[in-house]
């Protein structure tokens, strides 16, 4: 063999060598590269999925964050994981797995509705230590929220759960309040679908817009925020019911909650109070003896999505295990027209407490006594709340079939209500 044909092959070979080490180099860099971010992705879904105690969970979010920037260095980091925007984070999480871990526990179902309330409720220890935007999130997730939804009016509700959940009363004392809602409520993306915890801090339960909103309407919450921070709620909330990718299907919270407030808001100059759009017309119905009554036609409102009702439903029966969810939430119906008009489905009819008194005044109701009796009805006489007795000896109790707000049809025992018909009057 020529030593040029030799040489030939010899430089052919490291021709070859060159490009399988290469070959080996790069493949070696995209394995090590995916392996960062698998091991980003599987530590974060371990996180979130509560799995590890406080301690672990706060040194775990600090791994992942130093993980997710060394591999955001490597790659194109444009656009970052909004989860990220705020470094305590993880006490949010915590708190949720507090909660988690109390709703699972064997004492849970053996607890009085208020003593689940206190030990769900944020401690002062854990308020101290969150900024007040995760303090904002973490308030407006905690599960008795839901009872903002539980009567016939949205500020009476609030004034309960204000009283039961300090979050609340904290976040009022903030002086960065208005910022830490505005950056909240504008960057919030709704669930519009299936329903499940929130994963992302920019994803929101399906509840947690028309919540914040409803909080956000109380002069004692909104009593420290500027005009200009009034602007920016308003215009956020506009966007959120005309851009498809934000809306979240309840655009009468926030305006409903305003036309309850019988004092001036922060919002009256800035939104048209059109009760009727979201909330039904004035119609009349008829007592069983025929006397006018004026109530609400509710046909053409929108009612809960199927995502909302499935987050509901899983507050509720959390919140009160011993009760039975009858029938869905909905918004078309309340308690008052549930025990006095309609008992079947359809019933598009609201009636709010003051309808009730031509049923007495007739003498369509009468008072039954201290001894009530199956299919009596039952009336939580200062909390703007009626009911059907279902039993009225069961578990030395009386079991009541009511509708709770906008909540579903329950079968509880008379004591094992929200608090805005136990503990606001």
């Amino acid at each position: 063999m020529s030593k040029k044909r030799l040489l030939t092959i010899i430089l052919s070979l490291i021709l070859v060598l060159g490009t399988l080490v290469s070959v080996s180099a790069h493949n070696t860099h995209d394995n090590y590269m995916y392996y960062e971010h698998t091991a980003y992705d599987n530590s974060y879904s371990q996180y979130l999925n509560y799995k590890h105690d406080v301690n672990y969970l706060a040194y775990e979010y600090q791994h992942t964050l130093e993980i997710y920037m060394y591999y955001s260095n490597y790659t194109d980091n444009s656009v970052i994981n909004p989860y990220f925007a705020y470094d305590d984070s993880h006490l949010f999480y915590a708190y949720i797995q507090r909660i988690n871990k109390l709703s699972e526990s064997p004492e849970w179902i053996q607890m009085y509705a208020y003593e689940r309330w206190a030990a769900i409720a944020l401690t002062p220890e854990e308020m101290a230590a969150m900024s007040t935007e995760t303090l904002l999130r973490a308030t407006m997730e905690n599960p008795v929220m839901v009872y903002l939804f539980a009567s016939n009016s949205l500020h009476r509700a609030f004034q309960g759960v204000y009283d039961i959940n300090p979050g609340l009363r904290e976040l009022s004392n903030r002086n960065d309040f208005g910022d830490a809602f505005i950056h909240r409520y504008t960057t919030i993306i709704q669930y519009s679908h299936n329903y499940q915890h929130d994963t992302n801090s920019r994803l929101a339960q399906p509840l947690t817009i028309p919540i914040m909103e409803i909080v956000m309407a109380q002069p004692k919450i909104h009593r420290n925020i500027s005009a200009e921070q009034a602007t920016k709620i308003v215009e956020s909330f506009v966007e959120k019911r005309t851009n498809e990718m934000t809306k979240c299907g309840m655009p009468y919270a926030f305006i409903k909650a305003i036309a309850e407030i019988e004092q001036r808001t922060a919002f009256d100059s800035y939104i048209p109070i059109q009760i009727e759009t979201f909330q039904g017309l004035w119609t009349q119905i008829r007592t069983p003896r025929w006397s006018p009554v004026w109530a609400i036609a509710t046909h053409n409102i929108q009612d809960w999505t199927n995502a909302q009702l499935t987050q509901i439903n899983n507050e509720i029966r959390s919140l009160h295990p011993s009760a039975t969810i009858l029938r869905n939430a909905s918004r078309r119906y309340n308690c008052h027209s549930f025990a006095l008009h309609n008992r079947n489905l359809p019933n598009n009819i609201w009636l709010q407490g003051f309808d009730m008194y031509p049923f007495f005044r007739d003498g369509s109701l009468i008072r039954a006594g201290s001894t009530p009796m199956n299919g009596d009805i039952i009336d939580w006489f200062a909390s703007d709340h009626t009911g059907v007795v279902f039993n009225v000896n069961h578990q030395g109790g009386i079991l009541v079939d009511s509708k709770w707000g906008e909540l579903p049809l329950m079968r509880h025992l008379s004591h094992d209500v929200p608090p805005i018909y136990s503990t606001f009057y």
